[in-house]
C-alpha cells in the first residue's frame, strides 16, 4: 500500500502528497501546496465529490486524511489551480434592484479566472469571507461582484451604511470548476437571482471562444428583485453582430 494520498483527475495526472494529522484530504492537499476544487469545506455542496476505487464517493473537505487513501475526481488537473490572495479597493457601489447590489472594484495586481468561477472576499468590520461569483469577463480591468441583499445580512449593513469608495478589502481565489468551455455545443443556460453573476461573466468572455447557438432561462421571485435585463439586451444584440 501507498504511504501517501493518491488524487486521480479525469485527464489520468496523479497527484500525490502526505496527509496531515487530523486534517481532511483537501487541507492535506493545500499544506502541499496543491488544488482541489471546493466550496463550502462542511461537506454540503459537494464540490469536493471524489470517488474510491470501490465506487463509495467521499467530499473531500471532510475525509480524514489517511495514508494509502486513492480517490479519482471528475475534472481535470489544469482546471484547478492554487488560490491566491489579493488586496482590491471599491470603485464604486450601488443598488441594482430590491434585492441586490452591485461592488465594482479594482485589485492592486491581476487575478486571472475563468468565467464561472468565484473568489472569496474579506471587507472591513465583517466576520470571515463572503463567496461571491465574478460578473466581468477576465479581460477586464474593473471587477465587479452582485451582492444579494439579505434583511439584518453582515454584507447587507455594510453596504447600506458603512461602505465608501477606496474601502480596502481582499479577495482569495479564484475557485469552482463551473466556467465556459470552449466547444461548439449549444449551451442553456439557467439562473436565478445573484446566479446571474456567474452567467454575465460567460457572455461576456465568450468572444474569445467558440460562438455556439446561446439561450438564457432568468427567474426572480419578483420583478421588483429583476435587474440585469438592459445589459442582457446589450450581450444579445453584441453576440448576434458576431455570430
Amino acid at each position: 500500500m501507498m504511504d501517501g494520498i493518491s488524487i486521480t483527475f479525469a485527464d489520468g495526472e496523479v497527484m500525490s502528497f502526505a496527509p496531515t494529522p487530523g486534517g481532511s484530504v483537501l487541507t492535506s492537499a493545500e499544506q502541499a501546496g496543491n488544488a482541489l476544487a471546493h466550496s463550502c469545506r462542511e461537506g454540503t455542496c459537494r464540490t469536493c465529490v471524489a470517488r474510491r476505487p470501490n465506487g463509495d464517493e467521499v467530499l473531500l473537505c471532510v475525509e480524514p486524511a489517511q495514508s494509502g487513501f486513492e480517490a479519482v475526481v471528475p475534472y481535470r488537473r489544469a482546471d484547478v489551480s492554487p488560490p491566491t490572495l489579493r488586496r482590491a479597493n471599491i470603485n464604486s457601489f450601488q443598488k441594482l434592484s430590491r434585492s441586490v447590489w452591485e461592488i465594482r472594484y479594482r485589485l492592486q495586481f491581476p487575478l486571472p479566472f475563468l468565467p464561472g468561477q468565484f473568489v472569496e472576499a474579506t471587507f472591513p468590520g465583517i466576520d470571515g469571507p463572503r463567496r461571491f461569483s465574478m460578473a466581468n469577463g477576465p479581460a477586464e480591468a474593473e471587477q465587479i461582484l452582485h451582492v444579494r441583499d439579505i434583511p439584518g445580512g453582515a454584507m447587507a449593513d455594510y453596504l447600506a451604511t458603512r461602505a465608501k469608495p477606496q474601502d480596502a478589502f481582499t479577495v482569495r481565489g479564484p475557485f469552482g470548476i463551473f466556467y465556459l468551455r470552449a466547444n461548439p455545443k449549444p449551451k442553456l443556460f439557467v439562473a436565478g437571482g445573484t446566479g446571474l453573476a456567474p452567467i454575465i461573466a460567460m457572455l461576456r468572455g465568450i468572444d474569445r471562444l467558440s460562438s455556439p447557438p446561446l439561450s438564457l432561462v432568468l427567474g426572480f421571485a419578483d420583478e421588483q428583485d429583476a435587474y440585469g435585463i438592459d445589459q442582457l439586451k446589450v450581450l444579445a444584440n453584441d453576440y448576434r453582430s458576431r455570430s
